[in-house]
């Protein structure tokens, strides 16, 4: 596992922040398309999988991308926002 990915996904995840693929990608010197950074995320799901916790690479999002229900940008949406009142967040932090 990319442990410079993880790491800076769990900082995020404490933070109640998200990140960019570009920006995740510049971090171990890939493009924000490239296969290997998708495969690194995904590795890292599998494992927070396997230990039954949330998804931490749903905090990488497309640049630009807006929450369909607040219409807001998803940076803006508070933490823990979710339909049930539990979110990420809660889960991760």
């Amino acid at each position: 596992m990319e442990q410079v990915i993880y790491d800076e996904l769990q900082a995020l995840a404490r933070a109640h922040k998200s990140t960019d693929y570009t920006e995740m990608g510049a971090l171990v010197g890939l493009e924000p398309h490239d296969s290997r950074l998708w495969a690194m995320l995904d590795e890292i799901n599998r494992f927070e999988h396997e230990h039954k916790r949330p998804m931490i690479s749903a905090l990488v999002i497309a640049r630009g991308e807006r929450n369909q229900r607040t219409d807001k940008p998803i940076g803006a949406v508070q933490a823990g926002a979710g339909a049930d009142g539990h979110g990420y967040f809660q889960e991760a932090g």
